[in-house]
């Protein structure tokens, strides 16, 4: 289709005429553009029916749809091409990609037709038992699965498995499995008799893109535990990989019960975006930027019940930034990681080695360790507008807080670090809490701490802040402090109770260390749900500016005179009782199930 040039395409020749002073070489440049239309014209889409397609087929229509995933990767895709997976469809094949559209035309994969969204396995389904030990009541059976080098989980109805970590039949337990490492064989003990149909982790990944740009992946789900086949991979598995990629964005997608990571942006990829992800279930960390570029981003997900299996290892975080500069978590709800007893857990969110990392308007709930960590390194980063909703719940031999500054490499700092407008509630009701928010006492240089509200965190501490050089550049201000009783502070080596935190004199914290200027201990006056300010709260306007324009709903920042400490914007209602956040939940775009637990 030949399009004609006007308006302000005209201008663009013209001007491109006076800089080149070449009237020939501006209309090749027009005729470039024509063509490179025409051919995106031409952009085709495709099928793929796990049941009723052949590979034979041209994949042009639904009717005359290819069959597998193996078609996919061995055909050659051009920018704007769509890749259409049959819903309710089930492939036990990996997806590997490395094709790559333009800004204007992406490649995308995506779902047609009606039901659950398409689904690769990291898993092989499985029956074809032998019993290979019978003692008394104890049965194991063991099976293996052609070219399967080492089965690294299992899965059955829908939960991982717990493995077994005995390499002998007498002493494994039942209802656990067990795949010594490049055996090829697995076990599983059930004394019942035949298991019956479990997922076998056979695969490294379901979906790796490699030297991507401008790629989509919208609907496509992944489930299973991985493993690795004869001679390939190595034992860290993902269930999807973005391999050196640039602006590739997965969205709208479910990655469930994997053997290690869920979603991993990594290896210098760029501008990756994971958006509106369901991540759960996974022995370790549920998304992860692992030695990635700038400007990678997690939006709008959901990630939970990570590690949560006492034979699990690795971090049991939910998201992880590991080398990765200029990550953004933005919107995302965060909770319920590790198992009741485990010794040591990552953080919820956790930042190693990355700096200009940026969480905002999140909501942690229920982090088995602490909820967000800044480690080794990882400068500039922002917290802002978050709720930090319960910490610590599961790790008593550590210190767990609702944000730690610094931490990992002994000698690790984070410096310039911002704490804006959150709130920490609900801390210290488990006997593995800290602080809510604990600096730690490396440099640690430009933190600033405003508008935050500490609300009735019990045990030990609302804040641990120590510092070499005497909070030297800290700017810590606007906070509102609510405790009942007991200790609040611990700082530098001195204790102040809730009395104590804000006064002018000799043993006040803000007098003693310089900081809380304009702070409160009061009460904040939360709403009912305590997810919104009550109309006569004394947070209403009592903020200073950090420039950030929205609150953790997405409200314009400031919404009255001035800013509002914590992370609610106070929305006048027509009964002037309470918030209109009252009636919201976990931040705004999140597509989540939302339960009368997630109302306090």
């Amino acid at each position: 289709m030949f399009h004609i040039i006007f308006g302000s395409d005209y201008a663009k020749c013209r001007g491109g005429i006076a800089a080149m002073k070449s009237i020939a070489s501006c209309l090749i440049m027009c005729l470039v553009a024509i063509l490179f239309d025409i051919t995106m014209s031409y952009a085709a889409d495709y099928y793929v029916d796990a049941s009723l397609g052949k590979d034979s087929n041209p994949g042009t229509s639904m009717e005359k749809a290819w069959k597998t995933i193996s078609k996919i990767n061995t055909s050659t895709f051009e920018p704007g091409d769509n890749i259409y997976l049959k819903r309710g469809k089930e492939w036990e094949e990996q997806l590997t990609f490395d094709d790559s559209g333009t800004s204007n035309h992406p490649i995308t994969i995506r779902a047609y037709g009606t039901g659950p969204n398409p689904k690769l396995k990291s898993s092989t389904t499985f029956s074809d038992w032998s019993l290979c030990y019978n003692q008394g009541s104890k049965k194991v059976w063991c099976g293996n699965i052609k070219n399967l080098k080492w089965a690294m989980g299992a899965e059955k109805d829908g939960v991982r498995i717990e493995m077994n970590g005995a390499d002998d039949f007498d002493s494994m337990q039942n209802g656990k499995f067990y795949a010594p490492y490049n055996k090829r064989i697995f076990y599983f003990r059930n004394d019942e008799g035949d298991p019956g149909v479990l997922e076998i982790g056979t695969r490294d990944y379901a979906i790796k893109l490699t030297r991507c740009g401008y790629v989509i992946i919208d609907g496509v789900d992944v489930d299973g535990p991985g493993g690795n086949y004869m001679g390939r991979g190595s034992r860290h598995v993902k269930q999807v990989l973005i391999d050196n990629c640039d602006h590739v964005e997965v969205k709208n997608c479910a990655f469930s019960n994997g053997t290690q990571v869920g979603a991993c942006i990594g290896n210098g990829s760029t501008n990756c975006i994971l958006r509106n992800i369901r991540s759960y279930g996974h022995e370790s960390t549920g998304l992860y930027v692992s030695e990635g570029g700038e400007g990678n981003k997690i939006i709008d997900c959901e990630v939970y019940n990570c590690g949560n299996l006492k034979t699990d290892v690795g971090d049991k975080g939910l998201i992880g930034i590991w080398q990765s500069p200029d990550t953004t978590i933005e919107g995302c709800f965060v909770h319920d990681n590790g198992y009741s007893g485990v010794s040591k857990l990552d953080a919820a969110i956790s930042f190693v080695q990355s700096p200009y990392g940026i969480v905002k308007r999140c909501l942690f709930r229920n982090a088995g360790g602490t909820a967000l960590q800044f480690a080794e390194g990882s400068d500039n980063g922002l917290a802002a507008y978050n709720i930090i909703d319960g910490w610590g719940m599961f790790s008593p031999s550590n210190m767990n807080e609702g944000i730690r500054v610094g931490g990992g490499a002994s000698t690790s700092s984070a410096n310039n670090i911002k704490i804006y407008n959150n709130l920490f509630i609900n801390g210290g009701k488990t006997k593995g809490w800290w602080a809510a928010l604990r600096i730690k006492k490396y440099e640690n240089k430009g933190l600033k701490v405003k508008n935050n509200i500490f609300y009735d965190n019990i045990n030990i501490y609302e804040i641990i802040a120590r510092s070499k050089d005497k909070f030297k550049d800290w700017d810590f201000s606007n906070n509102v402090f609510y405790k009942t009783t007991g200790n609040a502070i611990w700082s530098p080596n001195k204790v102040y109770d809730y009395q104590h935190i804000i006064g002018h004199g000799n043993d006040y914290y803000s007098y003693n260390m310089k900081q809380e200027k304009n702070s409160l201990v009061a009460d904040p006056l939360l709403s009912k749900s305590k997810r919104g300010l009550h109309f006569d709260s004394p947070c209403i306007d009592s903020g200073v500016s950090v420039g950030l324009k929205q609150d953790y709903y997405g409200n314009s920042v400031p919404s009255g005179k001035g800013v509002d400490i914590g992370p609610f914007e106070y929305q006048k209602t027509a009964s002037d009782q309470e918030s209109a956040s009252d009636k919201l939940g976990p931040p705004k775009n999140i597509r989540i199930q939302i339960t009368s637990s997630d109302f306090l």
